[in-house]
């Protein structure tokens, strides 16, 4: 584990690749997303309609009988959050 920490902290290439191949895996639900931005439930969803926070897919869960449905977003758009907002929403949760 320490090796492959090492070696995508050196070669971008390789993360970029890693994230690439695991990009499912790594995605974004809301709840996390509010948390590493820090905002409220409105703020996401005006971006996303923006057009200023991809959304990778849908996922879903069963809950009393029933399906309910959720983005979730791509974790390589938001892996530095600061950076993020700076970009793409210099008013949000400032």
């Amino acid at each position: 584990m320490q090796q492959l920490l090492t070696r995508l902290a050196i070669d971008k290439l390789a993360k970029d690749q890693f994230f690439e191949v695991f990009v499912f895996d790594f995605a974004v639900p809301p709840q996390e997303l509010e948390a590493l931005l820090g905002c409220t439930t409105t703020e996401p969803k005006r971006r996303t309609e923006e057009q200023k926070l991809p959304v990778l897919g849908c996922s879903c869960f069963r809950k009393a009988g029933s399906n309910h449905s959720y983005v979730v977003y791509d974790q390589r758009v938001i892996l530095d959050p600061d950076e993020w907002r700076h970009r793409f929403a210099p008013g949000l949760c400032a």
